[in-house]
């Protein structure tokens, strides 16, 4: 009996002791869940569908607390007056996935007369470490965004020094105005955060609407706003805080405004840009010095005669700055002098980014009674503080020309009914261009070689500085 006693004694305890266990694990698979914001939703309204009239009664559903009536578009009609019209309004902000790419900015906007115009400078880090497992070190880039009203339009212009892929357009004034004319694309929802003293939160969703308005460049960074959330002061109805999400709704650009920055600086110049490459700007409008080489490359099998008398051209014009470390704009003045001395009428200019990002390749077109008759590439690629060109490359028209975004050219010459012939040009990571090869057939199908490139160079006429 004693024995049955303690077997009954032992078989509870186990049992227990099981259903202990097992109460454990299924709160541990559960997880303890998140802490949720408290919430107190005092309006909302649907504008995505196709009553104009609907759309446009959301902006005005009255919301009443603490014996005050607000609707959401007052909110951002007082918006626009603290903003519009600020004398100087500044802001800090963050911009990126949280990931790989970072940026850091400060933003300034001034209001002068009718007038205004902002400007935006940012640094960003691609982290290169979180994307692979390179050792080599992360890229960065520092940024600044311009935009101003002209004529009553808006107008804009940016610059970026570094890894093109960190540096990012960001319209804020597109954010702090948004056209609330027009809200069939948009669903309005206007909240209260009772864990935060009550402020107002306003979102804004609608990819349609926000696409590019913001992030001209999001496509590119394969990054899409799906809704802006804005945080109002419950009390004084100004803005705390603007958060625009994409569609994984994590956060990839906040701003923090400052309603009374002091004076700030007003005053500050608007560049010129004809390429949003820094670096390649100053090139361009001859902001900076930049050295010649005295070679040219010529083609192999070019029977036009433009070898001859390209030679000739590059030779006269270097021969003309030996010596000196001239301008884009005064190289160009020299070279146009010895082209006209060649009994040719004008010369056009177009420049190249190549792939790199570092290397400019510029091309002139060499015009003969209304006629391109043949091109001089030169390529302009840093070396520590200097920009320098080791060769030129001169080709005629008479051939089929292939330029890609390595700075390789491809050059198809039909030769007869029958037989076709082209050679290749290498661009090494110098910057001299290097014959490369030779192939003649009766195929006319383009070259194997064209393969393992990434696309083709992109050209933009320009005058230099």
């Amino acid at each position: 009996m004693k024995d049955d006693v303690h077997a009954f004694h032992y078989l509870t305890v186990g049992i227990a002791l099981l259903l202990i266990v097992f109460i454990m694990i299924s709160n541990s698979l559960k997880g303890e869940k998140p802490k949720k914001d408290t919430y107190s939703t005092v309006g909302i309204a649907d504008t995505t569908n196709t009553d104009k009239k609907d759309a446009q009664e959301a902006l005005d559903e009255i919301v009443v607390r603490e014996d005050q009536e607000i609707t959401v578009r007052q909110l951002f009609e007082a918006l626009y007056e603290d903003t519009y019209y600020a004398k100087h309004l500044s802001a800090k902000g963050t911009y990126g996935d949280g990931y790989i790419v970072d940026d850091d900015f400060t933003y300034d906007y001034y209001y002068n007369d009718g007038n205004w115009k902002s400007i935006l400078e940012g640094n960003g880090i691609f982290h290169l470490s979180r994307y692979n497992s390179s050792d080599e070190e992360n890229p960065k880039a520092t940024f600044t965004y311009y935009r101003w009203n002209e004529d009553g339009e808006a107008k804009s212009a940016f610059l970026y020094d570094g890894y093109k892929q960190v540096a990012q357009q960001m319209n804020i004034e597109a954010l702090l105005w948004p056209d609330l004319t027009n809200t069939s694309s948009l669903e309005v929802t206007l909240q209260e955060n009772l864990n935060e003293g009550g402020d107002y939160y306003v979102t804004l969703s609608g990819r349609n609407y926000w696409d590019e308005k913001v992030l001209p460049w999001q496509k590119a960074n394969a990054f899409y706003i799906e809704f802006v959330k804005y945080r109002f002061d419950q009390h004084t109805h100004k803005l705390k805080s603007i958060e625009a999400y994409e569609e994984k709704y994590s956060c990839i650009l906040k701003v923090m405004p400052n309603f009374e920055p002091g004076e700030g600086n007003p005053d500050f110049e608007i560049p010129v840009v004809t390429d949003g490459n820094a670096r390649i700007n100053d090139i361009l409008l001859g902001n900076v010095a930049i050295s010649l080489g005295a070679d040219m490359q010529i083609s192999q099998i070019d029977q036009s005669g433009w070898s001859e008398t390209a030679s000739s051209i590059w030779n006269d014009t270097v021969s003309a700055l030996e010596g000196q470390s001239p301008t884009i704009g005064y190289f160009e003045q020299v070279l146009i002098w010895k082209a006209l001395d060649q009994g040719l009428n004008d010369v056009k200019k177009s420049y190249a980014v190549l792939y790199d990002g570092e290397t400019v390749l510029l091309r002139y077109s060499f015009i003969k009674d209304g006629s391109e008759v043949g091109y001089i590439f030169v390529p302009i690629k840093k070396d520590g503080a200097v920009e320098i060109n080791q060769n030129a490359l001169a080709l005629s028209s008479d051939g089929e020309l292939t330029c890609y975004s390595d700075g390789g050219i491809l050059v198809k010459f039909e030769m007869t009914d029958a037989l076709y012939s082209e050679e290749y040009y290498t661009l090494s990571e110098s910057g001299t261009y290097i014959w490369s090869y030779l192939l003649t057939s009766e195929d006319d199908d383009t070259s194997n070689m064209q393969k393992g490139h990434k696309g083709k160079a992109s050209f933009i006429d320009y005058d230099a500085g």
